[in-house]
């Protein structure tokens, strides 16, 4: 059987997760994707494994707050619960809270800890993962970060940057240089709206779709747009 080369993987695992892809435009014309625009295909890899593990960790943590009422404060607890599935220690040993972090595919992880005015983050109904580049710059030019709040589920969306009801996790990227890294705060409703820019959902077969256009351009040199993460 012929191995699928690399970026066909990446692609692939991408849509299935029904994620924006990190060379998705803005309007989300299938014209203008393309997924090795304005960045090199290493970072784009990396940047696409980074958001692999934060849905890793969204549906961990789904599990875990359906299962015990509550999502887990850091990483390694919800690793210790069970609920963190694959090449679970491969991440950990990339998150920021082991002795000696080792980049997994170029990048950190670090827990949100604090909430907006600093104080520790211990709402039981909150929680997020932050991936952030090993060297900023060459690895990856964006921070990303995931935010969960159970609290939203049956609340109306609040003016500046809430969370959609019935939608509890949220994804958004930010230039490295505009963010403190580690990430380990939970941003302000403003500063989601002025440093942060949202990664858009899909469905799974929204994603391969726009995977297979990806590819289809990658292989036949056709010029694309210029592009970036897909916003909201």
């Amino acid at each position: 059987m012929k191995p699928i080369p690399m970026p066909n993987i990446v692609l692939i695992l991408v849509g299935m997760l029904g994620l924006g892809l990190p060379g998705c435009s803005e309007s989300g014309d299938l014209e203008s994707l393309n997924p090795f625009r304005g960045m090199s295909a290493l970072k784009k890899a990396n940047e696409s494994s980074a958001l692999a593990q934060l849905k890793k960790y969204s549906t961990a943590q789904n599990i875990m707050i359906v299962e015990q009422g509550r999502f887990a404060h850091s990483l390694s607890e919800l690793h210790d619960s069970g609920y963190l599935p694959g090449r679970t220690q491969q991440l950990l040993a990339a998150w920021q809270g082991s002795t000696s972090p080792v980049p997994m595919s170029g990048y950190l992880f670090a827990d949100i800890e604090e909430d907006a005015g600093g104080g520790r983050l211990d709402d039981p109904m909150r929680g997020g993962l932050a991936a952030y580049p090993a060297a900023p710059g060459e690895s990856g030019d964006r921070v990303l970060l995931i935010l969960l709040d159970e609290r939203s589920a049956s609340m109306p969306q609040p003016v500046g940057g809430g969370f959609v009801g019935g939608a509890n996790w949220r994804l958004f990227w930010a230039i490295h240089q505009d963010v403190e890294i580690p990430l380990t705060r939970w941003p302000s409703a403003s500063e989601l709206e002025s440093t942060f820019h949202e990664i858009r959902k899909r469905t799974p077969q929204e994603g391969l779709r726009e995977a297979q256009k990806a590819m289809d351009d990658f292989r036949s040199g056709r010029p694309p747009k210029d592009v970036v993460f897909e916003e909201n």
